[in-house]
Protein backbone atom coordinates (compact mmCIF):
# COMPACT_ATOMS: atom_id res chain seq x y z
CA UNK A 1 0.00 0.00 0.00
CA UNK A 2 1.29 3.46 -0.86
CA UNK A 3 0.28 6.27 1.47
CA UNK A 4 -0.97 9.53 0.04
CA UNK A 5 -0.89 12.61 2.21
CA UNK A 6 -3.39 15.40 1.87
CA UNK A 7 -2.45 18.94 0.89
CA UNK A 8 -0.16 20.93 3.16
CA UNK A 9 -2.25 22.84 5.72
CA UNK A 10 -1.41 25.53 8.27
CA UNK A 11 -2.61 25.62 11.87
CA UNK A 12 -3.96 29.12 12.56
CA UNK A 13 -2.95 29.12 16.25
CA UNK A 14 0.67 27.90 15.97
CA UNK A 15 1.45 28.58 12.31
CA UNK A 16 2.82 25.03 11.91
CA UNK A 17 2.45 23.37 8.53
CA UNK A 18 1.24 19.77 8.37
CA UNK A 19 -0.23 17.09 6.13
CA UNK A 20 -2.77 14.41 7.04
CA UNK A 21 -3.38 10.86 5.91
CA UNK A 22 -7.06 10.29 6.67
CA UNK A 23 -8.05 7.10 8.42
CA UNK A 24 -10.64 4.53 7.42
CA UNK A 25 -13.23 4.78 8.95
CA UNK A 26 -13.72 8.53 9.30
CA UNK A 27 -13.47 8.28 13.11
CA UNK A 28 -9.91 7.00 13.76
CA UNK A 29 -9.01 4.52 16.48
CA UNK A 30 -5.75 6.38 17.13
CA UNK A 31 -3.60 9.30 15.94
CA UNK A 32 0.09 9.16 15.08
CA UNK A 33 2.12 12.37 14.72
CA UNK A 34 5.36 11.99 12.75
CA UNK A 35 8.17 14.53 13.13
CA UNK A 36 11.08 14.65 10.69
CA UNK A 37 14.73 15.23 11.54
CA UNK A 38 16.88 18.29 10.94
CA UNK A 39 17.27 19.04 7.21
CA UNK A 40 14.32 16.91 6.14
CA UNK A 41 10.61 17.60 5.58
CA UNK A 42 7.18 16.14 6.29
CA UNK A 43 6.99 14.34 2.94
CA UNK A 44 9.93 12.12 3.92
CA UNK A 45 7.78 10.58 6.65
CA UNK A 46 5.31 9.02 4.19
CA UNK A 47 7.23 5.73 4.08
CA UNK A 48 6.64 5.31 7.84
CA UNK A 49 2.92 5.91 7.40
CA UNK A 50 2.80 2.97 4.96
CA UNK A 51 3.26 0.56 7.87
CA UNK A 52 0.46 2.02 10.00
CA UNK A 53 -3.01 0.48 10.03
CA UNK A 54 -5.77 2.21 8.07
CA UNK A 55 -7.77 3.02 11.23
CA UNK A 56 -5.00 5.44 12.33
CA UNK A 57 -5.01 9.14 11.51
CA UNK A 58 -1.43 10.07 10.52
CA UNK A 59 -0.22 13.68 10.80
CA UNK A 60 3.19 14.74 9.45
CA UNK A 61 4.47 18.11 10.69
CA UNK A 62 6.95 20.41 8.92
CA UNK A 63 9.59 22.03 11.13
CA UNK A 64 9.17 25.83 11.23
CA UNK A 65 12.81 26.76 10.60
CA UNK A 66 13.88 26.90 6.93
CA UNK A 67 17.41 25.60 6.38
CA UNK A 68 17.33 25.46 2.59
CA UNK A 69 15.16 24.26 -0.31
CA UNK A 70 13.00 21.42 1.06
CA UNK A 71 14.99 21.39 4.32
CA UNK A 72 13.44 22.29 7.65
CA UNK A 73 14.10 21.95 11.38
CA UNK A 74 12.47 22.50 14.72
CA UNK A 75 13.77 25.12 17.17
CA UNK A 76 13.96 22.76 20.13
CA UNK A 77 17.72 22.93 20.35
CA UNK A 78 19.93 25.61 21.88
CA UNK A 79 22.67 27.23 19.88
CA UNK A 80 26.06 27.33 21.58
CA UNK A 81 27.61 30.68 22.36
CA UNK A 82 30.52 31.72 20.14
CA UNK A 83 33.93 30.53 21.33
CA UNK A 84 35.70 33.07 23.50
CA UNK A 85 39.45 33.33 23.85
CA UNK A 86 40.78 32.68 27.35
CA UNK A 87 42.30 35.54 29.22
CA UNK A 88 45.63 34.67 30.57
Amino acid sequence: MSTTLGALQQDSASGLLYSIRQSTPAKPARCLVLLHGVGSNEANMVVLADGVSDDTLVVTVRGPLVLGPGQFACGLYRQRAPHRARRG
